[in-house]
């Protein structure tokens, strides 16, 4: 048998041992299980299931920004696309369509991945699930990614979202420009919540209230000044006081 036929092999059944990576653990993925499922994309190239997606349709180039999250040069991640684990792609999250891009292998041609078809995938150290909506969400939720931004006996989330603003004036004309509004969602005891505000906040928690208006206070947490850090402390904060 052929020396790259063996190796082939070899790495199929590797990459079938390996355990399914749980949302919980999934960025702390073996070195040399991530090695071995490199290794075999690279292998595989244009053929992995991968490039499978549509082209990518640009936006007016007349909006000023961009549409993805954080950067709109591709990077580095890791992604759980048909049930099988890609370490190392290169990927851009469009959060206006909330579509997951790439370049088609070896090609600078940008194309999108079939969102239900991606579990989760990690970019730039945020965690990305994928959240259906059901009879037990429909009112904080639609389907689509959401950054885990915290998990222990809750869960909080982060809906990373842009939308394309217009304005039209007699000085300037038509302007348009990508505005970023991200909305923060709790899950405790299988209920979701909308934690968009300070108050929404307390009144998730308002059995702890008092001890957490001192938390925030004492350690100068400020809501209006850092949401997102500000929730994240509070949801560890009142997860440790429940243990």
């Amino acid at each position: 048998m052929p020396k790259h036929c063996l190796s082939f092999t070899y790495i199929s059944f590797f990459l079938l041992s390996l355990k399914p990576v749980s949302a919980q653990d999934s960025a702390l993925i073996p070195s040399s299980s991530a090695n071995a499922i490199a290794f075999y994309n690279n292998y595989i190239g244009e053929n992995s299931h991968l490039y499978n997606g549509t082209e990518y349709v640009a936006y007016d180039f007349r909006i000023k920004g961009n549409q993805y999250f954080l950067t709109n040069i591709l990077q580095n991640g890791v992604i759980n696309y048909d049930e099988v684990l890609y370490s190392k792609v290169n990927l851009a999250y469009d959060i206006v369509r909330d579509e997951v891009t790439t370049n088609r292998y070896s090609e600078n041609f940008r194309i999108k991945l079939i969102s239900e078809k991606i579990s989760y995938f990690i970019l730039q150290n945020h965690f990305f699930i994928r959240l259906m909506q059901d009879s037990s969400n429909k009112s904080i939720i639609n389907t689509g990614f959401y950054d885990q931004l915290y998990k222990g006996n809750m869960t909080l989330l982060a809906k990373r979202q842009k939308k394309v603003k217009e304005k039209v004036t007699a000085e300037d004309g038509d302007q348009l420009w990508f505005e970023e509004n991200d909305q923060f969602i709790l899950i405790k005891n299988n209920r979701y919540y909308s934690v968009q505000s300070k108050s929404l906040l307390f009144d998730v928690f308002k059995e702890r209230k008092k001890e957490l208006k001192k938390y925030l206070k004492k350690n100068k947490l400020k809501f209006k000044k850092d949401p997102e850090n500000t929730i994240i402390k509070a949801v560890e904060f009142c997860d440790q006081l429940k243990k």
